[in-house]
């Protein structure tokens, strides 16, 4: 059996080493939601593969995302974004795989990243759809000139969404790449 022995005039070490040892366990990566950080650099959108809504509302409990594996959108596919109209301008391709889906009148479910950190959560809700929708929505059908306009609510919109559309992550990561337009 080995004796561990120490001396004192170790100590001021072990106690730094002890301290960045618990400080590493305290330190998280850089998220503002508890959901997995995805080593992805860019703009890129995903499906949800689960998540939970608030109560009644439609409102994405952003704690319980789940993200499927691959993006729907890449950072390829987002050409530009106007700040005022909070509007992307994608591909041509990125709106067909959006028109593909399998489109419901209760919307399909998707989150923004930036750099692998989510910026907000959404649906793709249809116009034709009757219900109404307390949570950031885009039309998948309509997307004249290969626009997606994202908007606080459907059928009306609601001052309790709270709005990220222009997080400081999304916008910085886009003027970097020049793709900013306001």
């Amino acid at each position: 059996m080995y004796k561990v022995i120490f001396h004192m005039r170790h100590l001021p070490q072990i106690i730094i080493l002890l301290g960045l040892i618990l400080f590493s366990f305290a330190c998280q990566k850089e998220s503002d939601l508890n959901i997995p950080f995805i080593n992805v650099k860019g703009i890129s959108l995903h499906l949800l593969d689960a998540y939970e809504i608030d109560g009644n509302s439609r409102a994405i409990d952003e704690s319980s995302v789940r993200l499927s594996k691959d993006a729907l959108l890449s950072d390829g596919d987002f050409i530009s974004y106007d700040s005022n109209l909070h509007t992307f301008t994608i591909s041509t391709s990125g709106r067909q795989r959006i028109k593909d889906l399998e489109h419901s009148t209760s919307g399909i479910p998707f989150a923004l990243l930036a750099d692998g950190a989510l910026i907000y959560t959404a649906y793709f809700w249809p116009s034709y759809s009757s219900a109404s929708c307390d949570w950031i929505v885009t039309d998948p059908i309509i997307m004249p000139d290969n626009t997606l306009s994202m908007k606080l609510g459907y059928a009306s919109a609601s001052s309790d969404i709270p709005d990220r559309r222009n997080h400081e992550r999304l916008i910085n990561r886009l003027r970097a790449s020049g793709r900013l337009i306001n």
